[in-house]
């Protein structure tokens, strides 16, 4: 993606920025996103192991959408070799660490292949953390709305990403006044969900 954002204000440990926003590039699955009052917690220490650490990203607001990725095999995509480091840079970490993404008003769209909206979750509370070679989502609140469906309120949901893979552990929600639906399952090739 093509990033932008607001001058970056430092106090202590914590950085904080006004605004961000991104567009994805060509083949990529964000479309778009903007995210308001950003704020990150650094953990200098990190640096002796070897990382740039950041344990906690504090957004208000979350605004992004979604396409289909490319379909050009990973293995295809020529990756630029990193050059040598040499003197201070051989000092400095490698790699970079995010420890939690706390969201309070996120509106996600999901698009198809023809920029339909098939899918939004609208006005959501998310808590976003690594969960082994994925990341775990977790929410609450909110509107979800699904193409040719009624909508939803979101009591709540736990879920997670693995590759190309989406798990919805569980998910409570309501239908209009009274009903109540239960709902789990995985998404990816071969998608399975569960309806109670």
């Amino acid at each position: 993606s093509e990033a932008s954002y607001s001058p970056l204000n430092w106090s202590g440990p914590s950085m904080f920025v006004d605004s961000l926003q991104a567009t994805g590039l060509e083949g990529s699955i964000v479309q778009s996103l903007r995210a308001d009052q950003v704020r990150a917690d650094v953990n200098w220490r990190a640096i002796f192991q070897g990382a740039w650490r950041v344990d906690q990203i504090q957004v208000v607001s979350f605004d992004a959408t979604f396409r289909p990725g490319s379909i050009v095999p990973k293995d295809s995509i020529e990756v630029p070799r990193a050059p040598p480091r040499s003197g201070i840079a051989s000092w400095l970490p490698s790699r970079f660490e995010v420890g939690e993404l706390d969201i309070g008003r996120a509106r996600l769209h999901f698009r198809s292949q023809r920029g339909l909206e098939i899918a939004s979750l609208r006005d959501a509370a998310l808590d976003i953390y690594p969960d082994g070679k994925g990341w775990a989502i977790d929410g609450k609140g909110g509107l979800l709305s699904v193409s040719k469906l009624p909508s939803l309120k979101v009591v709540s949901f736990r879920s997670r990403t693995q590759g190309d893979m989406f798990f919805l552990t569980n998910g409570e929600f309501r239908l209009g006044e009274a009903g109540k639906i239960s709902a789990s399952g995985e998404f990816g090739d071969n998608s399975k969900l569960r309806i109670e």
